[in-house]
């Protein structure tokens, strides 16, 4: 069985992360949402590996505990011919197995891709400074879904096709996960996303353009996205993970670490 209603800062996010990739794997043929052996497996069935994910559906209490979830993930996604991840959330870990995580998985090939702070804000503080017009559009037209994945490929180095599969026709029908691009004069300069579960508003997907970075249109944008979800689920803890380029942008505008998200991969 999995974990009750989240009831810790840290359980939101991780409740609000696992909700984002719930929304990205509906209505997929290929996709997989299943708690099996103390994992949750949330796999959207694509290239992408990150995007094929195991979580911890439960406390891990011993090193060897966690070695045997990742040796289920792996039985799982062996099966299925899939590449994929192990999105470790550390507050579910005891102390012990907080540091050797890294050795448990490594003795199965598994190494840790990148780490993440989770972060919370109960609220946001108003804009310190005037920010430029940034107009959001949603992504339910080709062409503003299209330029949604040309931003994303190029912030986040990943391949085109890859980030395309990922944010496929489809995702422009679901209702919980919605994403936006910013235009600047007519010209598309930023991305962002919003999940709402049952305790926070998760931001997904901020991405500016290199020419378009420490000018306010990325959190202008973020602005507006938070400012349309609290207007339809009211207000909400505001949860999301960091890149360490947003990390400075994020802790200005209130947020705290809660947690660490390491993310491991074969």
């Amino acid at each position: 069985m999995g974990r009750g209603a989240p009831v810790t800062e840290a359980e939101l996010v991780d409740e609000n992360l696992r909700a984002c990739f719930r929304a990205l794997a509906s209505e997929r043929d290929a996709s997989l949402v299943r708690i099996v052996s103390g994992i949750e497996l949330i796999s959207l069935g694509v290239r992408f590996q990150m995007f094929n994910g195991a979580f911890l559906s439960g406390p891990v209490l011993s090193e060897g505990e966690l070695e045997r979830r990742a040796i289920s993930a792996d039985l799982h996604f062996g099966k299925a011919g899939l590449k994929w991840s192990f999105w470790l959330c550390d507050s579910f870990l005891q102390p012990g197995a907080v540091r050797r995580a890294g050795e448990a998985f490594a003795r199965h090939d598994l190494r840790c891709a990148t780490e993440m702070p989770g972060m919370i804000a109960l609220a946001l503080p108003p804009a310190g400074h005037p920010l430029p017009d940034c107009e959001p559009r949603p992504i339910d037209r080709g062409a503003v879904l299209q330029e949604f994945r040309e931003i994303g490929s190029s912030c986040f180095r990943v391949p085109l096709d890859w980030f395309s599969e990922v944010f496929d026709q489809r995702g422009t029908a679901r209702t919980k996960f919605r994403a936006w691009v910013g235009y600047a004069d007519g010209k598309a300069v930023a991305t962002a996303a919003t999940v709402v579960s049952a305790g926070a508003i998760g931001l997904y997907n901020l991405a500016t353009l290199p020419e378009y970075r420490s000018r306010g249109y990325g959190e202008s944008l973020m602005r507006q996205c938070i400012a349309e979800e609290i207007r339809e689920h009211g207000n909400r803890p505001i949860v999301l993970q960091s890149t360490r380029s947003g990390l400075s942008l994020y802790k200005r505008l209130g947020f705290r670490t809660v947690t660490r998200f390491r993310v491991f991969v074969r």
